[in-house]
């Protein structure tokens, strides 16, 4: 979530700390802060609110009051009771709601002879901060409510709507033209997407006498749109069922910064307070001598209830294994804004209407440690469990197999299981290529093979050893061995280097050989040779039937003594080249090589001596020759064949200015 740092600031009479404390408070108690960075006058932060906290954070005043509660600063409202406009005499406004399921509350008014323009400066400048296009004052109005406090609101010109407002289902076949998407292509212009919806029959809609005006929220229908020349509203406050507008967000494909806010539930409450201050936005933009305010039309069958948690602060000290004093809870859950009334032996607890994340003991005391900071929590051993674990059988013999491979030399690769073909499609695909569930491992291992041979120098290796154990998915019409889900094994080998007698298929055939010995089975299976190498792939899951279940676990010795180097891997090509010397008798190839990397420099990351021969000459001597393979890689940027010979000719230059020492 984009916010402003300046309409944080308006939120408080005291100074609030800087971009970067603020980061910093955030990060270790409540969001992850992506990043921050200076807009105009302003700065923006770019807030991770994850799911949990979504129902009250996606929003100005939900980061405001986790600033208030980390810093202990008190909040100053930016709007009260005084500044709400007068209420006059309207027509009567008509709202029935059929499916309260669906639409637990809408509130709705209407407000007439109103003058719509452009907004003022300081609420351009808000919105567009956070990347919001201002259009209009009632437009603008109704945004700047939604960021500021989480609720969507709309606005319907109330001339183009014809009789009461029914939220109900679609019929089958109806039509909506929702409002226009604006889009800038490149070079400036801009153009309209049309939005133009058939029904289905379950999709929810504001509809009036003539059909459906909105798309319940998600989008407003074109049809009912304000303009510069409306002069009479009907604003809409409403709460919706946050699966529904999940589910039919996604199936039309369709998202919305009110869809995004409803999916992920919000209080029924909110409603009202939004329209008070979308109605006070109103009066201060849009008023003219003749505006009149009309009474709230609220429709709200089951007013939602204020939760209570019964509460006992021993049950943080048991949890979090630290002691916290009674009044340090106390002050948190106040700052909070969570109620909280003394007992004997406990605490009763009221629960701020927007914080539908707050359910059960666990969830109080995980805000209690937040804000207490984690930092304050030493870490203490867990009490030895008398209850030995079972061990699973799958996982102790997929170990097993594993350990075999790596002795082997072998890696194991992890691929997608999402895939371009397969039996079983994916109803929402993130990507054309990974549309479906994979059948099998074997194509993702030659991929796999083909990318890792082209880098077989840069990797100094003479052949591609790859496994992988997965999950699988075919069609359970297929014959058993390959029906429904399952786990599988595939081993893949590409022999880069040829050497006598050794093939990828030979190799193959050896590690299947130590896999069967080390599970005492035989693995039934063809291996398949092609261009890229060979490739073998076994149901694992009928190979697990038949093995015993394990009665302990056989931990691996993993030398201690050995040390791990992880160096950073750069982002661009490397080049290859070979080089050969003709050296005395009695020079050793090292000697050779100390060199090649001291001309090579930074930019020579990898040598490997592949041949070696001694040669007689004409008149009797001998000279030894030795071949390297030289891998060339740049950290900042891909190098020239300019850049490459320069170093060769630096090499083969020192080289040959050795005594009997010869390029060839």
């Amino acid at each position: 979530m984009l916010v402003s740092y300046n309409w944080l600031q308006s939120y408080f009479k005291d100074k609030i700390p800087t971009p970067e404390k603020i980061s910093e408070l955030f990060t270790m108690s409540a969001f992850e802060v992506d990043s921050f960075e200076k807009k105009g006058n302003d700065f923006l932060f770019d807030i991770k609110v994850l799911p949990d906290r979504a129902c009250y954070a996606l929003c100005h005043r939900g980061i405001v009051g986790e600033l208030s509660a980390i810093t202990s600063t008190p909040i100053q409202e930016m709007q009260n009771e005084k500044d709400f406009p007068k209420i006059g005499k309207t027509p009567e406004l008509k709202i029935k709601i059929e499916n309260e399921k669906l639409c637990p509350r809408y509130i709705g008014r209407r407000v007439l002879n109103v003058d719509v323009g452009q907004s003022e400066g300081w609420l351009k400048e808000l919105l567009e901060t956070i990347g919001q296009r201002a259009i209009n004052t009632v437009v603008d109005s109704a945004n700047f409510v939604m960021f500021d406090i989480g609720q969507p609101l709309h606005a319907f010109d109330a001339d183009k709507v014809k009789g009461e407002i029914v939220v109900r289902l679609a019929n089958k076949g109806e039509k909506i033209e929702l409002l226009h998407d604006t889009e800038v292509a490149k070079g400036g212009v801009v153009a309209e997407r049309e939005r133009l919806y058939e029904f289905k029959g379950d999709e929810l809609v504001i509809a009036d006498d003539l059909g459906p005006i909105a798309l319940a929220g998600i989008k407003g229908g074109e049809r009912t749109k304000v303009s510069e020349g409306t002069k009479n509203l009907i604003l809409e406050s409403a709460n919706f069922d946050s699966v529904y507008i999940r589910k039919i967000s996604n199936r039309l494909e369709l998202k919305s910064d009110a869809s995004k806010r409803y999916e992920n539930k919000i209080t029924p409450n909110l409603a009202e307070k939004a329209m008070d201050e979308f109605s006070v936005f109103l009066d201060k933009f849009c008023k003219t001598s003749d505006t009149v305010f009309g009474e709230k039309v609220d429709v709200y069958p089951e007013p939602a209830k204020q939760k209570k948690i019964s509460f006992d602060h021993k049950d943080a000290e048991r949890i979090l294994g630290i002691k916290i004093p009674e009044s340090e809870i106390v002050d948190v859950l106040s700052r909070l804004q969570i109620g909280v009334e003394k007992k004997v032996d406990e605490m009763d607890l009221t629960v701020p209407f927007e914080r539908l994340d707050l359910v059960i003991t666990e969830d109080i005391v995980d805000e209690i440690a937040r804000l207490y900071g984690y930092d304050k929590m030493k870490a203490v051993s867990l009490e030895k469990s008398s209850q030995k674990p079972s061990i699973l059988k799958s996982f102790y013999w997929s170990a097993k197999i594993k350990d075999t491979f790596v002795s082997e030399g072998f890696s194991e690769v992890l691929l997608y299981t999402l895939v371009a073909k397969g039996d079983i499609e994916i109803e929402h695909p993130l990507a054309s290529d990974k549309a479906f569930l994979r059948t099998n491992l074997s194509d993702g291992i030659k991929k796999c093979l083909e990318f890792n041979s082209r880098n077989a120098d840069f990797l100094g290796l003479d052949a591609i050893k790859i496994f992988e154990i997965g999950r699988v998915f075919g069609k359970k019409d297929l014959p058993a061995e390959k029906a429904g889900e399952y786990n599988s094994l595939a081993i893949g080998v590409s022999q880069v280097k040829k050497i006598k007698g050794v093939t990828s298929e030979n190799i193959i055939k050896e590690a299947i050989s130590d896999v069967e010995k080390t599970i005492g089975i035989k693995l039934s299976g063809k291996i398949e040779t092609t261009p890229v190498g060979s490739v073998f792939e076994i149901n694992l899951d009928e190979v697990f039937s038949k093995l015993k279940s394990p009665s302990s676990i056989d931990v691996l010795d993993v030398p201690k003594e050995k040390e791990i180097i992880y160096k950073k891997i750069s982002a661009f090509p490397f080049a290859a080249r070979d080089v050969a010397v003709f050296v005395p008798n009695g020079v050793s190839g090292d000697k050779v090589l100390d060199i090649i990397k001291k001309e090579g420099g930074e930019l020579l990351v990898r040598t490997t001596l592949f041949d070696t021969f001694t040669k007689t000459f004409p008149d009797g001597s001998q000279k030894e020759s030795f071949a390297f393979r030289l891998i060339f890689q740049s950290m900042n940027k891909t190098l020239s064949e300019q850049d490459i010979s320069s170093l060769m000719e630096k090499i083969t230059k020192s080289i040959n200015l050795e005594k009997d020492w010869q390029v060839r």
